[in-house]
């Protein structure tokens, strides 16, 4: 399904990646990589290191004629070793399955890989337990052995180890790093590392405890050639502007300078609308996003208002002013007859008209049509993918529901509810608040104060990306009624890879 023959040769990845010989993975498995190399000197065998995202970082040769073969089948630095290209291997089915395994002659998917027996296992971080690279030895087919396996896990446990003692030694790199970058520095500065957090006194007054989640998600961004700026709202309410980059040091540590920015701040939900009004609007979002709210404010206090699950279109004929604003609330509620009445109706109507509605898969021919008059559209993004600014909403929801209280959420609290999915966007985040709250006026909302649903810690947090395509894999498999074969098909990857991908989305 990914478009491979076994008779292809192993295809070449687009475009070959920029080894960083500095990477915390890289720093760890060089004196590993040493002591293998010298154990296998002599031997036909190789090694193969790849990164978090499969690309090859490192190759290692016991014979130096070993070069040639390697090349041959595309297993070079810079080069990108997945399923899709490179069919059933150790190195790339160890990725995909994030397990040990060894694959052997004609157990390969290709025939340019049969010649080869080879042994894979991933890296996982020794704290975090998240995957950080992929270690392979390979060599003829016809010289396999069992002893590989457990010399190729200990390698693995021993680069588990380096990256533990290296994580130490980059707290204290942090630590110099930030001491020299704060010394002209009137603004707020502060350093993450692994489990270290460094302020500055400016820091210290401006940058809450409850922030911190939200910073080191615009963190969480950064590779290691660039740096990352972001216009964000604290929890105190100030926007502020965040430069984030990576500590010259070498460790995993991250810099990041809080500058304030001098203007009244702004709503959360005035930022989403503020945008030249047009005659037709549509207002796209999911359930709880807020549409109706943002509907009311472009249309006006003075609208009138049609609810798409009770048009009740009798009334335009005796309410309704040739160039009164109109809200037309949840269009995709509407049924055929009443869509193509309405879509009559603006036809030349003078007053501003505002649309609000699902997405648009959830929408029939009339109600598309309607929708499609729109000059303008709105979209709201969902709760799960405004995690930068999710602090800021938590806070506004609470000053809303308890105007002049001294309440906030403390780290704990706020990292639970940044990681949870919120199928009900902002309207189950209110409720979560709400039940939190319970009549408290002041103090801090811990933990223990979220309903018992919110407590359980989510299996990681996920990134934008990551977010965008558990999106997509989902609305793939609604489209196909739940044919995993079709649905991968319409996504353009591999079945292995869609079902690796649901059970690491948790998709049922």
């Amino acid at each position: 399904m990914a478009g491979l023959d076994p008779g292809m040769p192993v295809q070449q990845s687009l475009a070959v990646s920029d080894v960083d010989r500095r990477s915390r993975l890289v720093s760890a498995a060089t004196p590993v990589l040493d002591r293998m190399v010298d154990e296998l000197s002599g031997t036909r065998f190789s090694i193969l290191l790849a990164d978090r995202d499969a690309w090859i970082v490192d190759r290692r040769l016991g014979e130096s004629g070993l070069g040639r073969q390697a090349e041959q089948v595309c297993a070079v630095p810079g080069q990108r070793y997945v399923e899709q290209t490179s069919g059933t291997n150790a190195l790339a089915t160890a990725y995909e399955l994030r397990q040990p395994i060894s694959v052997t002659g004609e157990e390969h998917f290709l025939e340019a890989l049969k010649a080869f027996c080879c042994y894979g296992a991933p890296i996982l971080h020794p704290v975090t337990r998240r995957l950080e690279g992929v270690l392979d030895i390979t060599g003829p087919a016809g010289e396999a052995t069992a002893l590989l396996r457990p010399f190729l896990m200990r390698a693995v446990a021993d680069i588990e180890q380096e990256m533990l003692a290296g994580a130490r030694l980059s707290e204290q790199r942090l630590l110099t790093e930030f001491q020299s970058h704060t010394r002209q520095k009137r603004h707020a500065v502060l350093a993450f590392g692994d489990d270290i957090v460094l302020a500055n006194p400016a820091a210290i007054d401006l940058v809450s405890s409850s922030d911190h989640a939200l910073l080191r998600a615009v963190s969480s961004e950064i590779n290691t050639r660039e740096s990352v700026e972001r216009e964000l709202r604290l929890s105190c309410g100030r926007e502020v502007v965040v430069r984030a980059r990576l500590a010259a040091c070498g460790g995993a540590g991250v810099i990041v300078e809080v500058v304030e920015i001098r203007r009244e701040a702004r709503s959360v939900a005035a930022s989403a609308v503020a945008l030249p009004i047009a005659n037709v609007v549509h207002i796209v979002g999911e359930p709880g996003t807020g549409r109706t709210t943002v509907g009311r404010e472009r249309a006006g206090e003075r609208a009138f208002v049609i609810d798409g699950a009770h048009p009740l279109l009798h009334r335009l004929d005796s309410e309704l002013e040739s160039n009164a604003a109109l809200l037309i609330d949840d269009v995709h509620l509407l049924d055929a007859r009443s869509a193509a009445r309405l879509a009559s109706v603006l036809r030349g109507y003078a007053g501003r008209v505002v649309l609000t509605s699902s997405t648009a898969t959830e929408m029939g021919g009339e109600q598309s049509a309607l929708v499609a008059m729109a000059m303008e559209r709105v979209e709201l993004r969902p709760l799960r993918m405004r995690r930068q600014e999710f602090m800021g909403c938590a806070t506004e929801l609470l000053q809303r529901a308890c105007p002049g209280n001294s309440l906030r959420l403390t780290v704990s609290a706020a990292t639970l509810l940044s990681a949870h999915p919120w199928p009900g966007n902002f309207r189950e985040l209110k409720s979560a608040l709400a039940y939190a709250v319970r009549g408290r006026t002041c103090g801090d909302i811990t933990e223990a104060d979220l309903p018992p649903a919110y407590r359980v810690p989510q299996a990681g947090a996920l990134s934008m990306m990551e977010i965008a395509e558990r999106d997509a894999i989902l609305a793939a498999l609604r489209a196909t009624e739940g044919n995993k074969s079709t649905a991968a098909e319409m996504l353009g990857i591999g079945r292995t890879t869609l079902y690796a991908r649901l059970r690491r989305y948790r998709i049922p």
